[in-house]
């Protein structure tokens, strides 16, 4: 992707750092060349960026943000509510999901497989 691909306007992300930082493109016209755009980021600080290091801002994807996120939240505090459970139990999930009861090794299972079809899996999930 060029400079010239993108439109003033356009919303992008920092794929190369992290924490991943959203910006909009401000300037395309610079005299750096054709690899390098002006970026606003949400913080208000300006930057030239190398075209390479910037991923665009899905619009329709952008409008689900809040849906996605509010989704992962409400997993997330699920899981700490049923490890609560476990640990009154003096326990946790990770040692019920695999010496108790198949109920919950099926729910665990389940939840490996969700987890690695979103893109999130390690080798150390499983341990």
């Amino acid at each position: 992707m060029k400079a010239k691909d993108v439109a003033v306007g356009v919303k992008v992300q920092d794929v190369c750092n992290y924490p991943v930082k959203n910006g909009i493109i401000i300037g395309t016209k610079l005299s750096d060349g054709d690899a390098v755009v002006a970026v606003e980021w949400s913080n208000g600080s300006l930057a030239k960026v190398n075209i390479a290091d910037l991923s665009v801002i899905d619009p329709l994807l952008e409008r689900d943000f809040h849906d996605i996120a509010a989704k992962i939240a409400k997993a997330a505090l699920l899981i700490g509510e049923a490890n609560v459970l476990a640990r009154n139990h003096k326990t946790d999930l990770s040692s019920l999901a695999y010496n108790y009861d198949e109920h919950i090794d099926h729910g665990v299972s389940a939840l490996f497989t969700a987890l690695n079809n979103a893109g999130w899996n390690s080798s150390s999930m499983s341990c």
